[in-house]
């Protein structure tokens, strides 16, 4: 196990994945831009971001009407992922060359089940939705890439 195999014990651990976990969340979130030509990590992420995109905006043109009529499910699972979301920690942003990948203040952080602000931003605060519903369709588009 861990805690016999290194010097990590497991309240460490649990501390490191949580304080990780609060600088992600799927709004706003693309890959960061390459820093140098030989930066292979992002101009792949940003190769496969695109790949991506073009497929979920096929599945979504094609299945819209689904969707839309089934917004509900939708509704109950930004609600799930809001309620069991940990304590949002703002980053300093400017200690990073490139803020794409982070949790951005910006994001809506709403009230979580221990009155302060949750690391993940809802997807939809709306039961039902209709194909002019912009926002919310990229949203979830947003939250499937």
């Amino acid at each position: 196990s861990v805690p016999e195999g290194s010097a990590a014990v497991v309240a460490t651990i649990g501390s490191i994945l949580r304080a990780g976990m609060r600088q992600m969340n799927w709004h706003g979130f693309s890959p960061r831009a390459p820093q140098a030509t030989n930066d292979r990590y992002a101009h792949a992420a940003n190769v496969y971001w695109g790949v991506l995109t073009r497929y979920v905006d096929y599945y979504f043109a094609e299945h819209m009407d689904a969707i839309v009529a089934n917004w509900a499910e939708v509704k109950m699972m930004s609600d799930e992922l809001v309620a069991h979301s940990i304590r949002y920690v703002q980053q300093e942003e400017d200690n990073y060359v490139d803020t794409n990948e982070l949790n951005k203040a910006s994001s809506e952080h709403p009230e979580g089940p221990y009155g302060a602000p949750v690391s993940l931003s809802p997807v939809t605060t709306k039961s039902v939705i209709t194909k002019d519903d912009k926002t919310d369709i990229e949203n979830l588009k947003q939250m499937c890439r």
